[in-house]
Order: structure tokens, then C-alpha cells, then sequence
């Protein structure tokens, strides 16, 4: 018997897996996971201490609730609200849960689910955390998968310094030497993301930058990586300002990098 949806047990439970070292089922689970990924050419994914905590948190709330489903039987939190109550930085994330009376029962019927398989092979999903619970009294296991693509764990000053590397990088390319930092604009643009970040509005309106200028306001998954927009000025200013910070809000309560960024003194116009 395997359920992927919803289901009912009572009797006596045992974690599966527990401290940051999967127990046998679920690095059974694992295995069989990453054997379908390597069938397939796709890179393994990795256990995470992290993450497997709170698929074991899951599999036991399901179990002593008798209710196979993505939602916490407490406060109804899904698992992105969960993983935003830890300290994890997460672009991408994916859970599967069952419940049957085999391990090899349970990792084939999600396989043979379309929504469930895709997790398992969705490429973009580097890191994964199981958790397992046995019902010794019904024979069953509650076993819970969640997957994630972790974003940079960068500080603050550790994003914005990733930021001026990015900066440099992309004005050496063009052949131009890297653009200089203005160090007051900077801090008047840290303020003015502050209170974008209160009013959780990304918008150029909020940076008030002497012209001429270019200004970008933006949010991203890694504050390295300069948008194509960004990279269509690089060579063309002398001096630059930025201010970085990691939120996490409503509409993305995983997180994202927010950014506030000026270029000025125009090497030529466009």
C-alpha cells in the first residue's frame, strides 16, 4: 500500500533517521533517489543536516496526526513557511511526502507520480533532508523529502563585497579600468533600501541620485551575478554606489538580496 496524498494510522512510532547522520531508511531513500538521477545523467543530491531536521519534524507531526499532508497539523505552515523560520537561505525548494508499508513501495509510487517525480529529478535541486517514521503497530513508514537549491550564505557586507567584485569583473572585460566607489552615495543608498524594504517596494523612485545616472533597483538570488541590463553599461561610468541586504518578505518568504545601485560620472552617453 503506498498513499501520496492523504491517509490515517495509529500505534506505536520510531524515528527512522535522527541527529545529522540519516538512519538506514532514509539513506536507503537517498540512494534509490540518486540512483534515478544518475540513470538519468543528473548530479546526486546531497543530504543536509538542515533540511533532513525538518523532514523528520514533518514525518513525525504526520504520523502522530494520521494525516499524510504539506501543511503542519499545529499552524498549518507549508513547507516554505517552515523553511523560512530557520536560518536557511533557499532559492528553490520542492517537498514529497507518502506513506506505505515498503520504502521500495513509497519511492515507486512517487516516481510513478508526474508532480513527485519531477522533484526528484528536477536538476536545478542541489541538496535534499529525509525524514522517516515507522508505525511499528500498522507496519507503515511516513517518509518526507525535502528538496532545495540553497542560495549563497552571504552576510550583508559579504554580498555587497561579491556585488563591487561583479562590478570590477564586468568593467575589466569591456577593457575599461573598474569604476571607483562613492562611498557617502553608497550610505544614502543603504538608507533608501532600508525604507524600501519597509514599504516592500523594489522602485528606482525611492533612490534619489544627482543626474546624470544610471539607477537600478532589484532583487536577486545572488548579488555576483549582474543582470543583462547592468552589464549593457559596464565601461560606460567612472564611479559607482550600492547597498545590499537579505530580506525575507510576503511575496518571497524564502528571501532574496535586494539592491540599490547607482553609476555616475557617464564616461559618454547613450
Amino acid at each position: 500500500m503506498v498513499l501520496l496524498a492523504a491517509a490515517s494510522a495509529t500505534g506505536a512510532v520510531r524515528e527512522e533517521s535522527r541527529g545529522n547522520r540519516p538512519g538506514t531508511a532514509a539513506a536507503d531513500l537517498l540512494r534509490r533517489v540518486n540512483e534515478e538521477r544518475h540513470q538519468r545523467d543528473l548530479a546526486p543530491l546531497h543530504g543536509h543536516s538542515g533540511l533532513a531536521r525538518l523532514a523528520r519534524l514533518h514525518a513525525a507531526d504526520m504520523s502522530q496526526s494520521g494525516i499524510l499532508s504539506h501543511l503542519s497539523s499545529d499552524d498549518g505552515a507549508s513547507y516554505s513557511q517552515r523553511l523560512a523560520r530557520t536560518d536557511l537561505r533557499v532559492a528553490q525548494a520542492a517537498e514529497n511526502i507518502g506513506m506505505g508499508s515498503s520504502l521500495a513501495g513509497v519511492h515507486a509510487g512517487l516516481m510513478a507520480s508526474p508532480g513527485h517525480r519531477a522533484a526528484i529529478l528536477n536538476p536545478d535541486l542541489q541538496e535534499v533532508g529525509i525524514g522517516v517514521m515507522r508505525d511499528e503497530a500498522e507496519g507503515l513508514y511516513w517518509v518526507v523529502q525535502d528538496f532545495a537549491r540553497l542560495l549563497p550564505g552571504l552576510s550583508d557586507a559579504a554580498a555587497l563585497a561579491a556585488l563591487r567584485q561583479a562590478l570590477s569583473t564586468a568593467w575589466e572585460a569591456t577593457g575599461a579600468p573598474p569604476p571607483r566607489e562613492d562611498a557617502a552615495l553608497s550610505r544614502l543608498l543603504a538608507t533608501a533600501l532600508a525604507n524600501m524594504v519597509e514599504r516592500r517596494k523594489v522602485t528606482t523612485q525611492a533612490l534619489t541620485v544627482p543626474p546624470p545616472a544610471w539607477v537600478f533597483a532589484y532583487t536577486t538570488e545572488d548579488p555576483g551575478v549582474l543582470s543583462p541590463a547592468l552589464l549593457a553599461r559596464a565601461g560606460d561610468a567612472r564611479r559607482f554606489a550600492a547597498a545590499v541586504t537579505f530580506q525575507r518578505s510576503h511575496e518571497s518568504p524564502l528571501g532574496l538580496f535586494w539592491v540599490a545601485l547607482a553609476l555616475t560620472q557617464p564616461v559618454k552617453e547613450r
